[in-house]
């Protein structure tokens, strides 16, 4: 998987790996807004904090500072669409699906 055509998703975690997640938003490295930079398909990156963090307190890519940022090898097809979007059935355009939307942080 290239990388290059890839966006990151930040998520914090207290040891670096998925089993320390921290409940909070994730952040976005790019949006819709950003034209060609922005792909639905993401690199999850886990961002280690201190046992002492706050939820919350990471709100945008500049806020990582000197964190460390380890690459999971996973990647996730996370499309960003505005608050109240449906989803569209391809075989029947009259059935539509509420999205739940999962907020998060971006720049």
């Amino acid at each position: 998987v290239s990388t290059q055509s890839t966006g990151k998703v930040f998520i914090p975690t207290k040891d670096g790996t998925m089993s320390g997640i921290v409940a909070q938003k994730p952040v976005l490295e790019f949006h819709t807004a950003d034209g060609e930079s922005y792909s639905d398909f993401v690199q999850i990156v886990f961002v280690t904090v201190a046992d002492d963090y706050v939820a919350d307190t990471i709100k945008s890519t500049e806020d990582l500072g000197d964190l460390v940022q380890t690459p999971s090898g996973m990647y996730a097809n996370l499309p960003v669409v505005p608050t109240g979007s449906t989803l569209q059935s391809p075989a029947d355009k009259t059935k539509t699906a509420p999205i739940s939307p999962l907020m998060a942080f971006y720049k």
